[in-house]
């Protein structure tokens, strides 16, 4: 995978795909969403296992989201994070993420015999109605903060009605799976946070695994108003519990907040992303991949419309679906 580079730029680029599976301390803004980044490989070293990826588009209403962690190294696991960005990119412009997965599955599934193996959450942020889309594969549930009644919570995604069969297994153990998600609408202020195992397997004081509620208990005393030392307060919270935490394995948190705003694009991202989806469709016809084509359903090809009603007539909704 190719080296993260911090941007200097507070907002992503329509067509964007930011991140990669080394150490980095990061914060970037997309429409509607603001996200802080965490991520040091084991033992310092230059990459890790640990993979976060960023996209945003469908002129910037779509902000994707993806944490995974991967079993394998060195050449092999550089090999596979370039899929994952290939994947990122080539479903830039999808509101739908289920295909995004079952194609992240089939890729894993690929690659079985050698050791792949991957646990991942997905998720789709649409600005117009600041609804998120979460997709979990064997990965640690996420957490959510209710900024209206402020509570803390797992976010449980196996209780989806519209999965069939088995679902939400990590990545490459079966050939075809039809995953879940769960969506929720979220309020300025909410708080989505996902990890990797590195803090659950902590343990604490009295050597315990933390497990999810252990963590979720200690999200309870950091402070959600400053998401932006929440990551930090967090770590150092975990390592003050037992000396061997957090040093075994890799790390990475993402925290993502709505801002309130985004409902009704910008001209200028309307103006600029005809523009750059005809780029990347040319450096993809040169390189041999598929071109990031939009998926066409109402949200995307009705989507200056979809702004407009959205703005009008969009009805505030709680965070319910995690109390």
């Amino acid at each position: 995978m190719s080296d993260v580079v911090e941007h200097t730029s507070p907002m992503m680029a329509c067509m964007e795909v930011w991140g990669g599976n080394q150490s980095t301390q990061h914060s970037l803004s997309t429409l509607g969403l603001e996200s802080w980044i965490y991520s040091q490989p084991y033992q310092q070293a230059t990459g890790g296992g640990d993979v976060y990826f960023i996209s945003s588009c469908a002129t910037g209403r779509i902000t994707r989201l993806l944490v995974a962690d991967i079993s394998g190294h060195g050449e092999s696991l550089a090999q596979t994070g370039e899929r994952l960005r290939d994947l990122m990119r080539r479903h830039v412009n999808h509101v739908e993420q289920r295909q995004f997965l079952a194609e992240m599955n089939r890729e894993f599934g690929e690659v079985r015999h050698s050791g792949g193996f991957a646990t991942a959450v997905a998720a789709s942020f649409f600005s117009p109605d600041r609804r998120f889309t979460v997709t979990n594969a064997g990965h640690p549930p996420p957490l959510i903060y209710s900024n209206q009644i402020g509570h803390w919570a797992i976010l449980d995604t196996s209780g989806d009605d519209n999965a069939e069969g088995l679902s939400d297994f990590p990545l490459g153990m079966l050939k075809e799976m039809k995953y879940g998600e769960q969506r929720v609408h979220a309020q300025p202020g909410d708080l989505l946070v996902f990890y990797t195992d590195s803090l659950i397997e902590s343990r604490n004081a009295a050597g315990e695994l933390l497990g999810p509620k252990g963590l979720l208990g200690l999200m309870k005393s950091v402070d959600p108003q400053r998401p932006g030392e929440l990551i930090s307060t967090l770590l150092e919270q975990i390592s003050s519990l037992h000396p061997e935490n957090l040093k075994d394995d890799d790390v990475t948190v993402l925290v993502v907040r709505p801002t309130g705003t985004g409902e009704t694009v910008p001209l200028i991202n309307r103006l600029k992303a005809p523009w750059l989806f005809l780029g990347a469709s040319i450096r993809a016809l040169l390189t041999g991949k598929k071109i990031p084509f939009p998926e066409f359903t109402w949200e995307n090809s009705g989507g200056a419309l979809l702004d407009v009603f959205s703005r009008a007539g969009r009805k505030n909704h709680p965070t319910k679906k995690q109390l």
